[in-house]
């Protein structure tokens, strides 16, 4: 705290000095002060403020120093998530003006800021220069961006190749920053590129394959270390041997469980079979720990009462629960707002208000909203910017549509338009001829016809500005909807959609054939546990999975997310590979999931590859790199 109160004090006394109109250049000893308080601001949590320094020293600054402080200003920007005040001020700088080194620089802080914008191709684009051209003092720090940049495109190969060659560049705790980022960000993917992806290239296939025994650990934690002995056999150079001993260690922590946990769902009453589904996966992921490492799990009844909760959440805490999971529904989960929480909460859903939990209760839950802003994100990084929405005439359906409209416009796209369609409907004519755009195109027709009195052969065009088509339906919703755009002359345009689209087990329908939806491991994996532990779910409960198997793995994530949030200080550091997306926890402690995406090819969801997109990308032209 004594720090921070330093570091106000100084912002503030800078801040009520007398400005002079044309300022005289600062002694160097002021200068290192305003720097250090500015580096104590952003470490204590501040950027912006330290921003506003970087800027007061660069208007006091001769030409030669000026660039140098507005780059630190606009990187600070750009931690504030102010990304426009940032670009404002690297563009106001001159190229020409620069050495070679700080016009790399420039192009890397443009980048970052792409990266923030949710805009990694354009990021690659700027970045994409041959290694030898690049001055070596800036070039670690490019290799990192470049890498975000590429695992922000789903090309793992690419972002390993560029952090790994980072780390190389680099020595001591620089490196093992490096090394320990790049585990990080594999270890939190939904999936993993096959090890034919890394044919030749024994480094790739050596991150890859630990990875996969990092991810595999979730499911099997008692193999972890056994595993990575024998990885470390067979890769005994391999970089990532550096950080064995912190990985053992982190591991063994991730899985150390409080002696008993209490199980709070609605198991009687209109709740009961989803919450059947969620107790059946946190119990299965239970057995699936070694005898001798599983908690006692006690498992009570919530029923229809809300207001009961706090009454059981007691008697769960006398019991001797070290923590509690649950409860299912929000009703129940708002009302356990009210009480003293003297053992931590993983609610099992989310409350309206974002910031009501407080820090003893952890939000963890299928949000569908959650699902609409991710598609709105993919259909923004994909270059589709410009979108209509379908959605049912309901308030889910509304739900959707207003938080996929919000996310799409936050990164500067455009919903041109949107039809509610009846839940019951089977013929969408009506509403995606308005919304395509196919009624102007015919009202021309008609307009044409009278002035030249004769009937025309016509074919209809839809308008020409949609980039994508957002649609929020259910699975037999979409295959009727889906045709029915052919029809309507929208076969080039791509559709993005939630899970909602499909119900895991069911037959395949290539009426849907070309819809891009986002779901979690447990609906789309080709391979692994996620795979493994589905497949066993249909067999020994196909009732239960065919209409309840997400919450199954809602269940079964919850029980593998007790010890890490229990025992970390920064839990979900870094994002975990789960059976219901890639985890990682907010400032307001709720657990975000983010999704892999699959398409429908005949009829069944095939997992999307990353594709190539060296063609697609156009430079921009705000930093020129080859000045001299």
């Amino acid at each position: 705290m004594l720090p921070l109160l330093l570091a106000a004090l100084m912002v503030l006394l800078w801040a009520c000095a007398p400005t002079p109109v044309e300022p005289d250049p600062l002694p160097e000893e002021e200068i290192e002060l305003m720097r250090d308080s500015a580096q104590l601001l952003r470490d204590t949590g501040d950027p912006a403020a330290a921003a506003e320094i970087y800027e007061d020293i660069a208007r006091a600054s001769d030409e030669i120093q000026r660039a140098e402080w507005m780059i630190r200003a606009a990187e600070a920007w750009i931690e504030a998530s102010e990304t426009e005040r940032a670009r404002s001020l690297v563009e106001s700088l001159a190229p020409a003006e620069l050495d070679r080194a700080t016009r790399f620089r420039l192009a890397i802080v443009l980048a970052r800021a792409d990266l923030a914008d949710n805009r990694p191709r354009q990021a690659l684009a700027r970045l994409d220069v041959r290694e030898e051209g690049v001055p070596r003092e800036v070039l670690p720090t490019l290799l990192a961006v470049r890498g975000e940049a590429h695992f922000s495109m789903d090309n793992v190969i690419g972002g390993i190749a560029d952090i790994q060659r980072q780390a190389d560049l680099l020595t001591g705790e620089a490196r093992l920053n490096a090394l320990q980022d790049l585990w990080d960000r594999l270890l939190g993917l939904p999936s993993l590129p096959g090890q034919e992806a890394a044919a030749g290239r024994p480094l790739v296939a050596g991150w890859l394959n630990l990875a996969r025994a990092g991810q595999e650990s979730w499911q099997r934690p008692d193999q972890f270390d056994r595993t990575v002995s024998e990885w470390a056999a067979l890769h005994r150079d391999h970089p990532a041997t550096e950080l064995m001993d912190q990985l053992l260690a982190e591991q063994r922590e991730r899985f150390r469980y409080p002696e008993q946990i209490a199980l709070l769902l609605p198991l009687s009453g209109r709740f009961s079979a989803p919450a059947e589904a969620a107790r059946d996966g946190f119990l299965a992921a239970h057995f699936n720990q070694p005898a001798d490492r599983r908690p006692i799990v006690r498992v009570y009844d919530t029923g229809n009462a809300p207001e009961r909760i706090g009454e059981i959440y007691r008697q769960a805490v006398e019991d001797g629960a070290g923590l509690v999971v649950g409860p299912l529904t929000r009703p129940a989960l708002s009302a356990l707002l009210e009480e003293e929480r003297p053992v931590p909460v993983l609610g099992l859903n989310y409350l309206l208000d974002e910031q009501a939990g407080g820090p003893d209760l952890i939000q963890f839950g299928l949000q569908p909203e959650a699902e609409a802003r991710q598609v709105a994100r993919r259909v923004f990084r994909e270059g589709e910017g410009r979108a209509i929405a379908l959605i049912p005439d309901s308030e889910w359906g509304y739900r959707m549509l207003d938080a996929f409209r919000e996310s799409l416009e936050e990164m500067g796209g455009e919903l041109l338009d949107y039809d509610a369609f009846r839940p019951q409907a089977r013929d969408f004519s009506g509403g995606l001829t308005r919304v395509l755009g196919l009624n102007r195109s015919q009202d021309r027709r008609r307009q044409l016809a009278q002035v030249i009195d004769e009937s025309l052969e016509f074919e209809p065009r839809r308008r020409g500005d949609i980039d994508a088509i957002f649609l929020a339906a259910q699975d037999g919703q979409a295959s009727l909807i889906r045709p029915q755009l052919r029809f309507h002359h929208a076969l080039g345009v791509p559709v993005y959609a939630s899970s909602h689209v499909y119900r895991p087990g069911q037959a395949p329908d290539s009426d849907l054939d070309g819809i891009r939806f986002a779901d979690m491991p447990w609906s789309i994996a080709e391979a692994g546990d996620a795979r493994a532990e589905r497949e066993r779910v249909a067999r020994l409960w196909p009732e239960l999975f065919e209409q309840h198997g997400r919450l199954f793995a809602l269940g079964f994530d919850a029980y593998r997310l007790v010890p890490i949030l229990m025992n970390f200080e920064e839990p979900l550091q870094p994002p975990l590979a789960a059976m219901t997306g890639v985890l990682s926890l907010d400032d307001n402690n709720r657990i975000q999931r983010e999704l892999g995406w699959a398409q429908f090819v005949r009829g069944i969801p095939v997992p999307m590859e990353p594709r190539d997109i060296s063609e697609e990308i156009e430079a921009p032209a705000a930093v020129d790199l080859e000045l001299e």
